[in-house]
């Protein structure tokens, strides 16, 4: 990578370095049994390490040409450092924490910059804070005085402590429409680009489900909580995807990119066999994990896992649109001190949000730009993705005309379509995920994983594949290492 000039302290770095040795490991487990990882994304990378940590010989196939799945990140023009998919991970992230801390790139975290704490909603074309306190929520224009008494009226809401809803009507019943409209439906298409009439609430917010059947009432549930758990935001000085690099890095002798799965058998000696398209080959192993979408699994696992088929299938993924646009900062009406902002649907606008990228963490865009990742698509727009470049850009303009009240043109502009951005934790979505799980448990030796399961974060998605790894090593008679 090309040397880039940090923005705040303009020192010269040579990027990411190629090589960090490992943290000192004691891999007290030899084994000679081989598994096979399909889909090298961030579940699959994260499997694969955890796997070939503990002795065994693993192979990781690819579809693709480049690894890292939607954690990327990429240096355009020597200037701008963008993000392809996740921006940042939370202080709480304990999964990421600990492997960036065994990959020895803990050194290379930055967090987020002091001033990008504060954070904005579209209302009424006008951004409006989001109040972080009791007092903010009293003075906040975000509510009027009816909305504000209904949220707090919350703790005398009714709970339902049975079956799944909507993360929609969950927040209506507690806190009411302004909430759900104003504040949340924002928010839940920030992280999911989900139809908070169509997300499961015990899937998206299944501490929040827990905390009505333990308390009834959310505020006073909260307020016995009362936790003082920080979640500030990190990411590494050359983005997040240091991660899934070090991991290819780690795993490159085992890697297999441009790589496609024909189908997977099951052979007499009950072994299982990989059939590759180009070239034709077929590779055994004892186990197999699948860290590809839901829909890439049933098609590969037809054969193997006939009953889980449909419920895989039944897993919906929303596209996203990621635009990256650059101002001059003396084009911009006003310095953009902040996290970013979101656009409820009610507001009639295509774009969904804005992350101010340079604000948010250093080193992102020279010191005399800004440079904003905006997002267009979601659950809800599906046909975003047939619009043409153009149109997509004119929206982008459009919504930061309204919002930021910026009229200059973009000194630099990147798009990208993702098709199957985000699995959907629609109605069901437990129900279902436990289905698969006891139709794999039926075939012996296939494993699956990915952030379709417990959780679309980084740090969810490293968590569920390190627990995917240990089920396939007690498969294999191996128990599992005590720490991680």
């Amino acid at each position: 990578m090309a040397e880039y000039v940090d923005n705040e302290f303009q020192e010269k770095t040579e990027g990411p370095p190629s090589v960090f040795p490992l943290r000192s490991q004691k891999s007290e487990i030899i084994n000679r049994s081989k598994v096979i990882v399909i889909g090298a994304g961030m579940a699959g990378l994260a499997a694969a390490y955890f796997l070939k940590k503990c002795g065994l010989s693993v192979m990781v196939f690819e579809r693709k040409a480049v690894a890292g799945g939607q954690v990327r990140t990429r240096l355009e023009e020597d200037r701008y450092l963008i993000e392809l998919g996740p921006n940042s991970f939370l202080s709480s992230a304990e999964a990421v924490i600990k492997l960036a801390r065994e990959l020895s790139i803990d050194g290379q975290t930055i967090a987020s910059q002091a001033a990008s704490k504060q954070r904005y909603i579209l209302h009424h074309k006008k951004l409006c804070p989001l109040p972080m306190g009791p007092k903010a929520f009293v003075s906040s224009r975000l509510f009027s005085l009816s909305g504000k008494a209904r949220i707090f009226s919350e703790c005398f809401v009714k709970s339902k402590t049975t079956g799944d809803e909507s993360v929609a009507s969950f927040i209506r019943r507690h806190f009411g429409n302004e909430a759900l409209n104003h504040v949340v439906d924002p928010f839940v298409s920030g992280i999911y680009a989900g139809d908070v009439e169509n997300l499961s609430a015990e899937s998206i917010f299944p501490e929040l489900v827990d905390m009505e059947r333990a308390h009834g009432s959310l505020i006073r549930g909260f307020m016995k909580k009362r936790s003082k758990t920080k979640h500030d935001l990190f990411s590494f000085r050359w983005g997040m995807g240091t991660l899934p690099a070090r991991l290819e890095e780690v795993l490159r002798k085992d890697l297999y990119l441009n790589t496609t799965i024909e189908s997977i058998e099951r052979l007499p000696n009950g072994r299982l066999q990989v059939k590759v398209e180009a070239p034709r080959k077929c590779f055994d192993a004892d186990a197999i994990v699948l860290a590809t979408p839901a829909p890439v699994s049933a098609r590969i696992m037809a054969s193997l896992l006939p009953q889980a088929i449909p419920d895989l299938m039944a897993i919906p993924y929303a596209p996203i649109i990621v635009v990256h646009t650059a101002y001059k900062n003396q084009h911009l009406p006003k310095p953009l001190d902040g996290f970013g902002f979101l656009i409820p649907r009610k507001e009639g606008f295509k774009m969904l949000g804005s992350i101010w990228s340079s604000s948010l963490f250093i080193g992102r865009a020279p010191k005399d730009e800004s440079l904003l990742t905006n997002y267009i698509g979601g659950a809800t727009d599906q046909s975003a993705l047939d619009m043409d470049d153009r149109e997509i850009l004119d929206h982008i303009q459009t919504g930061l005309e309204t919002s930021l009240q910026i009229t200059a043109a973009p000194v630099f502009t990147s798009l990208r379509r993702i098709q199957q951005a985000i699995p959907q934790y629609v109605i069901g979505h437990r129900e279902r995920l436990n289905g698969i799980e006891r139709e794999a448990e039926k075939a012996p030796g296939i494993f699956l994983t990915g952030n379709y399961f417990r959780g679309v974060s980084v740090s969810d998605t490293i968590e569920h594949a390190r627990h995917t790894a240990d089920k396939v090593l007690s498969h294999l008679g191996i128990r599992p290492p005590l720490q991680r």
